[in-house]
């Protein structure tokens, strides 16, 4: 349904879909690039899909290293489930789904990721992954809502082991980190 309103919106309007999607400007600038070519369109398709369903598998794995390091050695297992979707082409052809909802997710994944490298270490490297994180988790919420979801998922993992976690330090960091990722 997500593909078929943006061909129809092609066919009836025209390449502009600025003004087709006024609550998602981004999201219509992106649309309206991809319209002025079809094969254009169909390779960066191809090309988002197999990058953004693996970024989505390295995340995931990651995260899952993070929060359970005595079963790191799994990682790779979270990481196919993650991207059994993709391969068994159930979502291969929806270009609405990758370009919008799963680049928002995997650029607000890799900011928690960030995140918890600026939490873990107060050096210029985790200022500059913080300072990172929240250019990514930015361009992912103006990309589209389901970021959303992402920073209320970071919220409860951050949250939660930094009120038990016994260095202050880390605990100020985090603190800072989530006021920041939800004012963001």
């Amino acid at each position: 349904f997500d593909d078929a309103w943006n061909w129809l919106y092609f066919k009836e309007k025209g390449t502009d879909f600025l003004t087709g999607l006024p609550d998602r400007p981004v999201m219509g600038y992106v649309w309206t690039v991809l319209s002025l070519s079809e094969q254009a369109f169909w390779r960066f398709n191809f090309v988002a899909h197999a990058v953004l369903w693996g970024g989505l598998a390295v995340t995931a794995a990651l995260i899952w290293r993070h929060l359970l390091p005595h079963l790191a050695h799994y990682g790779w297992v979270v990481a196919c489930i993650t991207i059994a979707p993709f391969g068994f082409h159930s979502q291969t052809m929806l270009a609405s789904i990758v370009l919008g909802c799963l680049l928002s997710i995997v650029l607000a994944y890799t900011a928690y990721l960030l995140v918890l490298r600026f939490i873990t270490a107060s050096d210029k490297t985790g200022w500059g992954a913080l300072v990172a994180s929240q250019i990514l988790l930015g361009a992912a919420i103006l990309l589209m809502e389901y970021a959303f979801s992402v920073v209320a998922a970071m919220t409860v993992l951050l949250l939660v082991p930094a009120i038990i976690n016994p260095n202050d330090g880390e605990r100020s960091r985090t603190y800072r980190s989530l006021l920041l990722s939800i004012v963001v």
